[in-house]
């Protein structure tokens, strides 16, 4: 039997020149898949409501009209035609954004006004609640002096001539406003008043009658010398008496009228 030979084959020699060059595969990536989305459509609904009312509100806020001003209250100097002219300004104010303090700060600012109360009456209202003080006199030459002791600038309006006039320094208002307060309770039942008050630098009063009495009550014990005062009245004959001094510890010192005898 014929010997079978096993023989190697050689590999091939390798191909002379530049060997070319293979380009890289490209690689294919496949993102996940998204997952489906279920959109909700309420909610998404109820947000878009949500908004709307809340710029309706914000619009309402800066836009709602204001279109009544309503001034009342105890008043005799000024009127509600006045005062409500003052706030003509509140006609370009939102009425929820309207500011009321100022509105109060404004009128309290006027006058004799002794307190102001503001509020807003729905749906476009603004109501103006105004309390005055009582004048009590004439304070100096252009001023006035009100029940609570404050001395205040007198209206143009105001017609005061029939107040009596009190002359004093600023800082002796309370002397003034107490001193006057206490000759009218003890002249209010003799039919009597005060026509003239003054009080000088150092605190002394000096008071007018309407029945012609120039009384001195010192810067004292001004309660006891009142005292002594009405009974001077309810004694003496008011048309013989010109002048009384009691700034004495007991007694007064009377000035008789020309032609009188004390």
């Amino acid at each position: 039997m014929a010997e079978r030979r096993w023989l190697k084959r050689k590999p091939p020699a390798p191909k002379r020149g530049a060997t070319p060059l293979e380009k890289p595969r490209a690689k294919r990536l496949r993102l996940p898949a998204m997952p489906a989305v279920k959109v909700p459509w309420r909610a998404l609904f109820l947000v878009s409501v949500a908004v709307l009312v809340v710029a309706a509100l914000q619009f309402s806020y800066r836009h709602w009209p204001i279109t009544d001003v309503v001034v009342e209250g105890r008043m005799a100097v000024h009127s509600a035609e006045d005062i409500a002219r003052r706030l003509l300004w509140l006609k370009q104010e939102s009425f929820f954004s309207a500011d009321l303090h100022r509105v109060q700060q404004q009128i309290e600012q006027l006058p004799l006004v002794a307190g102001v109360v503001v509020s807003k009456q729905w749906p476009s209202g603004i109501t103006v609640n105004v309390r005055e003080s009582v004048p009590v006199a004439r304070w100096n030459e252009n001023s006035l002096l009100d029940s609570s002791g404050r001395v205040t600038e007198r209206p143009a309006v105001f017609d005061a001539s029939e107040l009596p006039h009190i002359k004093a320094q600023s800082r002796y208002a309370d002397v003034a406003s107490r001193s006057y307060r206490l000759v009218q309770q003890i002249l209010l039942s003799r039919q009597v008043t005060v026509e003239h008050l003054s009080v000088s630098s150092s605190g002394s009063i000096h008071a007018q009658l309407s029945n012609g009495w120039s009384v001195a009550l010192g810067k004292g014990y001004i309660e006891q010398r009142l005292q002594r005062l009405a009974r001077l009245l309810d004694t003496l004959p008011a048309q013989q008496v010109a002048r009384l001094d009691l700034r004495y510890g007991k007694g007064a010192a009377i000035g008789w009228r020309q032609g009188e005898k004390g």
